[in-house]
């Protein structure tokens, strides 16, 4: 009976069917297949993606011990997870850091080796703190020394008493990140207040890195005739962009971001290929009673090989909030200078969509070979422009769809000519041909 039924079954089929149902079979075997190697290729790629924990070194249950392993039972403290090897450590890995207060200076050694990949380095619960009130040679709270990782959510501060004046006992000047070596680092969302030194300083070495989100503010230390600490320093000799974006940078001793170097001789450029957009500047060097600029990009170099290339400035906001009338406060009040020395004037620089309140001077042009300026509104005094700009000036400026408003009728000021209204302006120089006085 089960031959016959059996028979009978199958007899309901032709020889093509059958051929059909084996050919669906078989493509379902395939995308069976397919699925599990998929599944098995993402778990086994979620098993590379590893996760080490650290806790500070007096926590009551679980202590970081440079003994540690990285797991959450047996934690590492902060500096020996800093320094792990790309071995241990590696692009894609999350080093999740404790919520608490670690005091010392910290050196980060952590690089990634798998192209695409960086090494996360954020909180894992709860705020923090990196104390940098603790002594030491080092000249930064956290010194990154690696390339292609991610700093996510640290505040970065020195807590307690010290001093903040050059010359007296127990002085130190301390960045509060010393970013001096390894490209494509980021650092996001980064708290960095009160140290006796810049908030961050990123070096040549540091290319196609991004400052993103940060609040950067109160740092520096009073020097014999000036305030010395900086939001940002930033320099950089790739061509890959440095970009600075969506940050906080106020109240600092000296200026806002400098886009600088000091250096009188270089052989070759690395103030180049900067991107500075979103962000909001203001009143900085008003913690020493000064204004100073929000922005400065310029170079010393005497050799002509270092001129500042290929910045950006989009749409920013930076500001003095002083009034232009107060004659008692006779600082210039730049919010923006741009060019310092003759010798390396800036080049491909373009200043565009930003709102600039500054006092005598909102924006000072001291050397610039080459600028396009447009569309962007300013209130101060009036645009300053060293005379030297002239032949440059006319013949490879651009300037159009700006707002200005200023003071006593003069919108440009170029030294030893005169000043300038807009209508002036254009008629001597063909700039500003679309801007208008508010």
């Amino acid at each position: 009976m089960v031959a016959m039924l059996q028979h009978q079954t199958f007899s309901l089929f032709d020889s093509e069917t059958f051929v059909k149902i084996g050919m669906v079979v078989e493509v379902r075997y395939a995308m069976k297949k397919s699925i599990l190697y998929s599944l098995l290729f993402f778990t086994l790629l979620s098993f590379g993606q590893k996760e080490f924990h650290v806790f500070p070194e007096d926590h009551q249950t679980s202590p970081g011990r440079a003994e540690g392993d990285g797991s959450i039972s047996n934690p590492w403290d902060l500096r020996t997870a800093l320094s792990q090897r790309s071995t241990t450590v590696n692009g894609g890995d999350t080093i999740f850091v404790h919520k608490g207060i670690y005091e010392g200076r910290f050196i980060s050694l952590l690089g990634s080796t798998i192209k695409g990949k960086k090494i996360v380095v954020k909180p894992f619960n709860g705020k923090v703190i990196l104390d940098g009130n603790t002594g030491g040679k080092e000249k930064g709270v956290l010194i990154v020394r690696g390339g292609h990782v991610i700093f996510e959510d640290l505040e970065i501060t020195f807590i307690g008493e010290y001093e903040r004046r050059k010359g007296h006992p127990g002085f130190q000047a301390v960045n509060g990140i010393e970013h001096l070596s390894g490209e494509n680092c980021e650092f996001t969302r980064i708290k960095i207040h009160n140290v006796p030194g810049s908030g961050i300083g990123s070096w040549k070495h540091t290319g196609g890195s991004k400052i993103t989100a940060c609040k950067i503010f109160n740092n520096g230390y009073q020097g014999p005739k000036r305030g010395h600490g900086v939001g940002i320093y930033v320099q950089n000799q790739s061509k890959a962009y440095r970009v600075i974006r969506d940050n906080f940078i106020f109240n600092n001793y000296y200026k806002g971001i400098q886009i600088w170097s000091a250096g009188k001789n270089a052989k070759n450029s690395f103030i180049q290929y900067v991107r500075v957009e979103n962000n909001v500047i203001f009143n900085n060097g008003m913690a020493v009673d000064a204004h100073v600029d929000n922005i400065l990009i310029g170079s010393e170099d005497r050799s002509g090989n270092n001129s500042p290339r290929h910045i950006e400035l989009i749409s920013n906001i930076l500001y003095h909030n002083i009034k232009i009338s107060n004659t008692p406060d006779k600082a210039l009040g730049p919010s923006l200078t741009i060019g310092y020395k003759a010798s390396a004037p800036v080049e491909d620089v373009l200043v565009e969509g930003n709102i600039i309140f500054g006092k005598a001077y909102a924006v000072r042009i001291l050397h610039a070979k080459s600028l396009e300026f447009n569309k962007n509104t300013i209130y101060g005094g009036s645009i300053w422009v060293r005379e030297s700009n002239i032949p440059d000036l006319k013949k490879s400026w651009k300037m159009h769809g700006n707002k200005i408003s200023t003071k006593g009728g003069s919108n440009y000021w170029v030294q030893k000519t005169g000043k300038y209204t807009l209508s002036e302006w254009r008629n001597t120089y063909g700039l500003d041909i679309t801007s208008e006085s508010i």
